[in-house]
């Protein structure tokens, strides 16, 4: 048959020794106990993160705020280019509530970075990475160019607002397209 003496116990029962305790394994991350007192079923996830007291302080808040913006812009801007490449005439009300939603998120992600950058210094550290503000905007998918003034005058834009996504969006159109607005005014 061109087996010798040994091929079972070289080749194949390591096989099934290691595909058994794969399986044994698995069995025993979603077991389900039968007893009334046990702890819930644990999904196979990998380890839980948790917070350390030493996470717990204003700068990983701040940090934590910035990715969660980060990853809102990201999907809105995913949310606009799914709407755009549909080409339904009927879904650029959409498109434009999309693109005004991005803008708002930019304005809000600007000023929690410069917040950040205020209290704790260039770059926006997390864990052993560095980030700047550029980079951070870029890694959500936004590639449109703000000049600092623009930017400034967004962040501006946003508190007059009081954080109101369709007072800012207005005004920032107003802004962008030239309009003369109120703000644009007290900067003068």
């Amino acid at each position: 048959m061109g087996y010798n003496d040994t091929h079972f116990r070289k080749h194949i029962e390591p096989r099934l020794l290691r595909d058994f305790a794969w399986l044994l394994h698995e069995d025993s991350q979603t077991y389900t106990p039968r007893s009334r007192k046990a702890p819930p079923k644990i999904e196979i996830s990998g380890d839980t993160p948790t917070l350390t007291p030493g996470e717990v302080n204003e700068h990983e808040e701040l940090v934590s705020r910035i990715w969660a913006l980060v990853y809102e812009l990201r999907a809105e801007l995913i949310c606009k280019a799914r709407l755009e490449a549909e080409g339904d005439q009927t879904a650029q009300a959409e498109v434009d509530d999309a693109s005004g939603t991005s803008l708002w998120l930019v304005a809000r992600l600007l000023s929690r970075m410069h917040d950040y950058l205020d209290r704790y210094g260039e770059r926006i550290l997390h864990g052993e990475a560095e980030f700047n503000a550029e980079g951070l905007i870029r890694l959500a998918g936004w590639s449109y160019e703000l000049s600092p003034e623009q930017a400034k005058h967004l962040r501006y834009i946003l508190a007059k607002s009081g954080g109101d996504r369709a007072s800012f969006i207005s005004e920032a159109r107003a802004y962008l397209r030239g309009a003369p607005t109120e703000s644009s005014e007290v900067d003068k």
